[in-house]
């Protein structure tokens, strides 16, 4: 081999080192590790048994294996709260780095916030359905769609009735033969087929009986529905309209899951429109009804709103808001500091002196900000609300492998 050629490999081959060890010495004291809580070798005392890192609760009095395959963990005399199997230690520049943040658990009664879908819908305390007490046929008909506005006394619809002919004439047979009680008991005949006051007046006047007569609106509002059209045959009995007013409106609410559970009647609640922004009304629950809904087994609830402008309209989609204030005292912590799993609830301690502990939680209710925490800490206790996710990992698994501290010493830990 050439002597320019050796100088070239081991050149390459310089090159190649010298960038590793360089790469090594800037990269390693940039490196965020965490440390585990075992004792020093040199003064290690006797364990007083071993537990397995995922479950404290298996215990062996020496070493081997947990259920899972991890190598059991020692438990020392010393221990106390800090020093725990799962407890993890971090130099205090790392937990600058992992942007940890804290807060300290409190007693307070949760206030527990529902939110929830709603409907607008009309009130159907006051609809009004129109049904004809004889039978007949519709001659000429005042109102066209459903969404027409009728009032109270104007025309409705003009009906022909042989039925109704006929009570005319009895109210005119009695009338020329000026028999009072007659006239007085075909008259209230009349008006007990919704012949309005003013027609019977004509007729009295005229001493003739009308053929077509005319029905009056019973009150003012929209038509929810309309069943008829001119030249229909209308029995005794069938709905033919309904008129509903707009004064004022229902909120029909779906509370999903189980949040249903503790509402009562007479709570107070927001309901936001979609589409009306920088307005809310305030209403009371009104109705809670007893069975859930077939399609999404949701609990509804209904809420009366004031719509005296009418700027509210059936179908529009509108949000409940709702607060309800627990009557004992619980520990309340940030909801960011719950980390959920499928099977368990955990929360991150901050223990002091850079060391942390992941412990399980049993959750009541939560709202926007905050959880309730049955039982697992107590308040006073300081939980972590960032960079929670990798202490808790760290917490929790086998961790048999060589760390670095955070001046670039190996440590052999075990971190349950």
């Amino acid at each position: 081999m050439s002597s320019s050629k050796y100088f070239l490999i081991a050149g390459a081959c310089g090159g190649i080192l010298l960038g590793a060890l360089l790469g090594a010495y800037i990269i390693a004291p940039n490196t965020a590790w965490i440390t585990s809580s075992s004792p020093a070798n040199d003064s290690t005392p006797e364990p007083l048994y071993w537990v397995a890192p995922m479950d404290p609760n298996f215990r062996r009095p020496g070493p081997g294996k947990s259920p899972m395959g991890m190598d059991l963990l020692p438990v020392y005399a010393n221990n106390n709260s800090k020093n725990s199997p799962g407890t993890v230690s971090i130099s205090p520049d790392v937990i600058n780095n992992l942007g940890v943040r804290t807060a300290k658990a409190r007693d307070g009664k949760f206030t527990k916030a529902i939110s929830a879908p709603a409907t607008i819908q009309f009130n159907e305390d006051q609809l009004h359905r129109v049904q004809p007490r004889v039978e007949g046929w519709v001659q000429k008909l005042y109102a066209h769609a459903v969404g027409d506005v009728v009032t109270a006394g104007e025309p409705l619809y003009t009906l022909y009735s042989p039925a109704l002919v006929t009570a005319q004439e009895e109210f005119l047979l009695a009338l020329r033969r000026n028999n009072q009680a007659l006239t007085k008991g075909a008259e209230q005949r009349l008006l007990s087929l919704q012949i309005a006051p003013s027609i019977i007046k004509e007729i009295k006047k005229a001493r003739v009986a009308q053929h077509n007569i005319t029905i009056l609106a019973p009150r003012t509002g929209v038509l929810s529905e309309l069943n008829i059209r001119e030249g229909d045959y209308v029995m005794p009995g069938n709905a033919i309209a309904t008129i509903a007013t707009m004064d004022s409106m229902w909120a029909i609410a779906d509370i999903i899951g189980g949040q249903g559970s503790g509402v009562e009647l007479g709570d107070q609640a927001s309901v936001h429109i979609d589409g009306i922004p920088n307005r809310t009304w305030t209403a009371t629950v009104d109705y809670i009804y007893p069975t859930l809904d077939k399609l999404n087994r949701s609990q509804q609830l209904r809420l009366k709103l004031d719509n005296s402008d009418h700027i509210l309209k059936p179908n529009m989609f509108a949000q409940l808001n709702l607060q309800q204030q627990a009557d004992i005292e619980t520990v309340i912590i940030p909801k960011t500091a719950v980390i959920r799993s499928q099977t368990q609830d955990r929360v991150v301690l901050a223990l002091g002196d850079g060391r942390f502990k992941s412990v399980a939680v049993s959750v009541g209710n939560f709202n926007s900000n905050e959880a309730e925490i049955i039982s697992g800490i107590k308040a006073g206790d300081e939980v972590v609300v960032s960079a929670q996710f990798l202490l808790d990992s760290e917490s929790s698994k086998d961790s048999d492998f060589i760390r670095m501290d955070h001046d670039g010493h190996s440590v052999m830990g075990a971190t349950p």
